[in-house]
């Protein structure tokens, strides 16, 4: 190898550990930029956090009567079940209050496939906190009353003889 071919080499060779070293300074400043905001930005997230855990707390879902019909009422006509009337009753427990919704369905001829109560009632509890399905009867809704032979295939269609959904609301303490 020549002199000039060496002389070369070890230019290109200086040429690329300096772009090399420009590199490395210029992502040093960058981690040092973001050591240096990491604190604020874990200060923003936990004021977030307490604003939102605020919120929360004082978050109030409407519960008065009108709400929960006007919610039923709705579900039941998204699942195409028609008029749905809803009786609610209050029970205190030791640790927690109840609230008990009992549906009747308008008419002795309401008859339903297994989809419309799977959404009604999964809509139903999914749009209300802490509400829960607690009592489902139901029957095969045969058209002349009677029931289908063994083996026989039937029409997916049901008579609803209860349900019950239950939303559970813990007592908080007084102090």
């Amino acid at each position: 190898m020549s002199g000039r071919q060496t002389l070369y080499i070890l230019l290109a060779l200086t040429a690329l550990a300096l772009v090399a070293r420009l590199y490395v300074g210029h992502l040093h400043g960058k981690y040092r930029d973001a050591l240096a905001s990491h604190p604020d930005d874990l200060r923003s997230v936990a004021e977030v956090s307490g604003d939102l855990s605020a919120r929360l707390a004082n978050f109030s879902v409407s519960d008065n009567e009108q709400d929960f019909n006007t919610h039923f009422a709705s579900q039941a006509a998204d699942a195409g079940m028609g008029t749905v009337v809803v009786k609610s009753k209050t029970r205190a427990e030791r640790g927690y209050d109840d609230r008990v919704f009992t549906m009747d369905f308008a008419g002795d001829s309401a008859r339903f496939s297994r989809q419309q109560l799977t959404v009604f009632m999964y809509e139903s509890e999914r749009e209300k906190p802490r509400m829960r399905t607690t009592r489902l009867s139901f029957q095969a809704a045969s058209p002349d009353g009677r029931a289908a032979r063994p083996g026989a295939d039937r029409e997916d269609l049901w008579r609803v003889n209860g349900l019950e959904f239950t939303q559970r609301t813990p007592k908080t303490e007084q102090k």
